[in-house]
């Protein structure tokens, strides 16, 4: 699959809106594209600069990430279509989205992981990241336990 990585639109808001996971994964479902704009979320607000969107050769959005400059690391977060989840993907898409990150910001990354998440995990640590801490979070729902994962720039 070929991926490309293009500017972040509101049409991709209201696409990640409708992507819905299967448990126990559903608690990264999105809420309705009205209830991200009635409580603000970042990804409805078009001056919001740090969310980058992953499309194939078909145009079809693949996936959604997010990445926000600190003073020395950048903080990663991705979103990928379930259909897309569990099929290999990330061998593709990580280091596309890792290239792009290192050649805007040359500093290293780190991202936060559910500690049950092996999938992802596995994906993460294939693409370079390092599980270095675990770190109890605030959810939309309620506090959960995290892997913070870093990789070299």
């Amino acid at each position: 699959m070929n991926l490309f990585i293009i500017p972040y639109t509101i049409e991709h808001a209201k696409i990640i809106a409708s992507w819905k996971y299967e448990s126990p994964y559903d608690v990264y479902n999105f809420p309705s594209y009205e209830d991200m704009v009635k409580y603000n979320y970042p990804y409805v607000d078009p001056n919001v600069t740090n969310y980058h969107s992953i499309t194939n050769e078909n145009n079809e959005l693949v996936a959604v990430c997010n990445l926000i400059e600190e003073d020395n690391q950048v903080f990663f977060g991705i979103s990928v279509d379930p259909k897309y989840c569990g099929k290999g993907l990330s061998k593709e898409l990580l280091p596309i989205i890792i290239n792009y990150a290192n050649n805007l910001y040359h500093k290293p990354l780190y991202l936060q992981v559910r500690i049950w998440n092996e999938r992802a995990i596995k994906a993460y640590q294939n693409a370079g990241f390092i599980i270095k801490n675990k770190a109890i979070l605030k959810t939309e729902t309620v506090p959960a336990l995290f892997y913070i994962m870093k990789r070299p720039s």
